[in-house]
């Protein structure tokens, strides 16, 4: 259980870029999802799953083939939010089980969307119990999930601002290279 890494913080703060930049610098087969959004006039407009490779491309046919199977949120016309837990426990699950297969898994993030999604909660909770390398982010929030999450980590969150994102990038780093030894 002491494989696991993950930050928090604020929207904004470099988390999802800080993962970006440590994968490039790490020669590790990524696995797992990252979160992309689509944002609208009034704010976000849908939230999907991306396999980690296809996001780290930023290949824009890609992301939108895969942009059906992987929204799980998006506010019909009149902004009400919109949300299908099917789409954690389906495709979530499948991403999570062929990062398994991966050097490193990637949970770009966990929060609150995924609260009903049990068999997605089981996986993410079985990946943290094993001795996968597992980097991820986590919503600063409170939820059962997320506290059980909270709880299985060996180390606390740590908390990525714009002013220390830059020494947090270069710490995460050497902690990933010497679990790799």
């Amino acid at each position: 259980m002491g494989n696991n890494i993950f930050m928090t913080g604020r929207m904004n703060t470099g988390k999802t870029y800080t993962i970006k930049r440590i994968l490039a610098k790490l020669d590790l087969a990524p696995g797992g999802f990252m979160v992309g959004r689509d944002q609208g006039q009034l704010g976000w407009s849908s939230f999907y799953l991306l396999p980690v490779n296809i996001f780290l491309e930023d290949d824009r046919e890609k992301v939108n083939k895969l942009k059906e199977k992987g929204t799980f949120a998006w506010k019909d016309k009149n902004q009400n939010i919109k949300l299908d837990s099917e789409v954690f426990d389906n495709y979530g699950v499948e991403l999570l089980k062929k990062g398994r297969k991966k050097d490193i898994i990637i949970m770009d993030e966990l929060g609150r969307f995924e609260i009903k999604a049990h068999d997605f909660q089981n996986k993410v909770i079985e990946l943290l119990k094993s001795d996968k390398l597992v980097l991820g982010v986590i919503k600063l929030e409170k939820n059962k999930f997320l506290d059980k999450v909270r709880g299985l980590l060996e180390k606390d969150p740590i908390v990525v601002t714009e002013d220390n994102r830059e020494y947090i990038y270069k710490d995460i780093l050497k902690s990933i290279k010497k679990m790799e030894d």
